[in-house]
């Protein structure tokens, strides 16, 4: 048996409860709900490709659930797929691995040897290597990399840069040579020329630099103009050795004599 105090206790709990509840659902209080939720470090911003916007898109969902709205366009649920543009992503450790004419193998290591560039296309390439100097075409300087070579389905190596890059002789000076030794210039005339894959090797301007030889990040070269083909970047003691095993030169020899 419920005395009077303990009833009107009782009584006055639930009406403080029921307005407690009103005051949390009122437009503002939602509004600040989700606002808090949304941008919340657990959202991660809700940047692409993140777990955050996933957590936020199921979050809206369920919001849309509750309001009782109803999916539009047909869908059956409150999701609809799209593409966008967006910066490559490096899903797993790319793999580089020479082979010899006597069969010997050198794997070499990621991030360490050679690293995969954002521009990349994704693929496995087995195929022979081809040196095509700096992979460029150039018929205002009357220069042609490509010029005689077959390189359709193998691997093209290419320096960065274009010939005499420390130098303002011709036939690079002025601004065209910055647009011919453009990565994406150079890339997709590699791919243009029938090249299954690329190497790129820092040229020898980048042996003076305070980072000498330095590997460029993926997401340093992940923008427009992504390429089919798989593109690397390579060290160059890598083609130096081979260039020793198979030319009986050194790399900075093979290029001194494109430079002349």
């Amino acid at each position: 048996m419920i005395t009077r105090p303990r009833f009107l206790v009782a009584l006055l709990c639930l009406i403080a409860s029921a307005l407690s509840a009103a005051a949390q659902d009122t437009p503002a209080a939602r509004l600040r709900r989700d606002v808090t939720f949304l941008a919340s470090d657990e959202c991660e911003g809700r940047g692409p490709g993140t777990k955050g916007i996933d957590l936020a898109a199921d979050y809206i969902a369920k919001e849309f659930a509750k309001a009782g709205l109803k999916p539009g366009l047909g869908e059956k649920g409150y999701f609809q797929p799209f593409s966008i543009s967006g910066a490559a992503r490096l899903e797993s450790p790319g793999r580089l691995t020479l082979k010899g004419p006597a069969g010997q193998e050198i794997v070499l290591k990621p991030g360490v040897d050679f690293q995969v560039l954002g521009l990349s296309g994704a693929g496995k390439v087995d195929a022979p290597l081809v040196f095509a100097g700096y992979g460029v075409t150039s018929k205002d300087a009357m220069y042609d990399d490509y010029a005689g070579l077959d390189v359709k389905g193998k691997v093209v190596v290419v320096l960065r840069r274009v010939p005499r890059w420390d130098s303002k002789e011709m036939p690079f000076a002025g601004k065209n040579r910055d647009v011919l030794a453009g990565l994406v210039n150079k890339f997709a005339n590699a791919e243009a020329h029938g090249a299954a894959a690329i190497i790129l090797v820092n040229d020898r301007s980048e042996t003076a630099s305070k980072t000498p030889d330095k590997l460029m990040g993926f997401g340093d070269t992940s923008f427009d103009g992504a390429r089919s083909a798989p593109v690397v970047q390579m060290r160059r003691d890598q083609l130096d050795s081979i260039f020793r095993s198979v030319l009986s030169r050194s790399l900075i020899d093979v290029e001194k004599a494109i430079d002349a």
